[in-house]
């Protein structure tokens, strides 16, 4: 299905798995007992409904209680370029290390005040293949996606809160197949102290197939799969993918659960030089009907050194280490790497951040024994803001968990989306995406598996006054795969279509 991207409060990240009509075994963990159907989304539907109204109604009364500018909450400049455009307060520039767990972004609107954001929205969907099920492309089935959202944000001078949870299902109308549910959900807190910071973050999802493209959702105001979101979850900078539990394999659907919890610490040895740890712990585990899955889990450690060599650029050097387990099997694997990392920063207008350098993978298998390779790993990622169009870009290269499918994997990511503002109530963005994953036996043995996968969307969104959003969105999905595999979760030949229009109702933050 598509990317989501939250309407006001982007909490990011980066999915969707489950068998067909006719598998068994197919109970959504969060829906016990059978799948979430028809009946469950008419409920669910109706009490988002009425919390949407509840929430808008309260939202406009508090509105009017307040002065013509808002007394906290996210800023919502989209709609509003032209107002008060000379007296806007400066973006704050991003203060996270080049080398570290996240990417480098843009900067942020200052938020003065602590608030509470709502957010709701639905969409009605046509898909050629639901759920990946052979035999069904050539029909259009109808879905129909309700989402809710909210975010926390506590501000103290020191220290900032965060706390961000979007849910909702996919319902299919006429029982094409069984319905599924989709959650994300992330906590941070970062401390500020006189020389230094610390930051420690969890990101959770449940999705019903791989995050990365996840079509249906992003389209209509939701969970931010395209581009960058879908390659890590959490408010503000998405987590570096090489650091997340990797899912950009398409498979069927079967549930998947994502967490990964890291702690980042930044001190300033100079004015101009840091040195910064990270360290985070991520797993993958399938619910209990996801035959041919393998659950797993990985260790990322991370040590940098950052030199500004003037206001806008930095040059540093980092290492990694990353070991990856597997549950119920005897494979392991351990990956090196010493990274060159340069970034270029300018606030507002272009975020720049390179690393570069060699990866040692030991790969244990007892049948085989130990093995070693040496890979040309790196990271770019770009986002760039000229007038009305914003630009980002991503590709990585780094060796993974394999999202399931495979033990191990060397991973290629890229995306890129553009965003323009046509006018003052019209938006478009378009997204693609590709992900290339071969396994780490076939590098070292030459033999294995191959995944080829792309996706792109278009959307076209317009602001209905000061709350709601109309969106219009299409998004095309196609893997290739090649190798043999056990199970029914690979040699997918794939490809998929989805067409859909929604409405998205943010109602005003309440300050806190």
């Amino acid at each position: 299905m598509a990317s989501v991207a939250f309407a006001a409060a982007e909490v990011k990240p980066s999915r969707r798995i489950r068998p067909g009509p006719t598998a068994r075994g197919t109970e959504d963990p969060v829906f016990p007992g059978g799948e979430f159907n028809v009946r469950h989304g008419k409920c669910l539907l109706v009490t988002l409904l009425g919390l949407a109204v509840w929430l808008t109604v309260c939202g406009i009364a508090q509105a009017q209680d307040t002065s013509t500018a808002p007394a906290g909450g996210p800023s919502q400049s989209v709609g509003n370029t032209d107002q008060n455009e000379s007296s806007a307060p400066q973006e704050q520039p991003d203060t996270h290390p080049l080398a570290g767990a996240y990417l480098s972004t843009l900067g942020s609107a200052p938020e003065l005040h602590s608030y509470l954001q709502p957010f709701f929205s639905i969409g009605e969907l046509l898909e050629t293949s639901p759920y990946n099920i052979p035999g069904t492309h050539g029909q259009l089935y109808p879905i129909t996606v309700p989402m809710v959202g909210v975010e926390l944000q506590v501000l103290h001078p020191s220290n900032d809160f965060s706390l961000g949870y979007q849910g909702g299902g996919f319902i299919y109308d006429n029982g094409a197949a069984p319905g599924a549910s989709f959650h994300t959900a992330s906590i941070m807190d970062s401390i500020q102290f006189r020389r230094g910071s610390l930051t420690l973050e969890d990101l959770f999802s449940y999705m019903p197939e791989a995050g990365f493209g996840l079509p249906g959702a992003g389209m209509f105001g939701g969970l931010g799969v395209g581009s960058f979101s879908g390659l890590g979850l959490g408010g503000g900078a998405a987590v570096n993918p090489a650091f997340v539990p990797n899912e950009s394999i398409l498979t069927g659907r079967y549930g998947a659960f994502n967490n990964t919890a890291l702690i980042q610490g930044v001190y300033e040895l100079t004015g101009r030089t840091s040195i910064s740890a990270m360290g985070a712990y991520g797993f993958l585990q399938f619910n209990g009907s996801s035959q041919g899955f393998t659950n797993g889990n990985d260790y990322d450690g991370l040590l940098g050194l950052n030199h500004e060599i003037s206001a806008r650029d930095t040059i540093g050097v980092s290492y990694v280490y990353t070991s990856f387990h597997y549950d119920g099997s005897p494979v392991s694997f351990t990956s090196q790497a010493a990274d060159f990392t340069y970034g270029r920063k300018i606030t507002g207008r272009l975020a720049l951040q390179l690393y570069l350098g060699p990866e040692l993978v030991t790969y244990k298998d007892p049948p085989v024994g130990t093995l070693q390779s040496v890979y040309a790993s790196g990271m770019l990622s770009l986002t760039y803001a000229l007038g009305r169009n914003g630009f980002s870009l991503y590709g990585g290269r780094f060796a993974s968990g394999g999202g399931g499918v495979i033990n191990g994997a060397e991973t290629t990511m890229l995306s890129g989306g553009w965003h323009r503002e046509l006018t003052r109530t019209w938006m478009s963005d378009a997204t693609v995406g590709y992900s290339l994953n071969s396994t780490l036996k076939s590098a070292l043995l030459s033999t294995g598996q191959h995944y080829d996968y792309w996706f792109g969307d278009l959307t076209l969104d317009h602001n209905i006054g000061r709350y709601v959003r109309f969106y219009l969105g299409y998004e095309y999905q196609r893997q290739a795969a090649s190798g043999t595999c056990n199970g029914a979760v690979c040699g997918l030949g794939f490809n998929n279509q989805v067409f859909g229009v929604g409405l998205s109702f943010t109602p005003h933050p309440f300050a806190l």
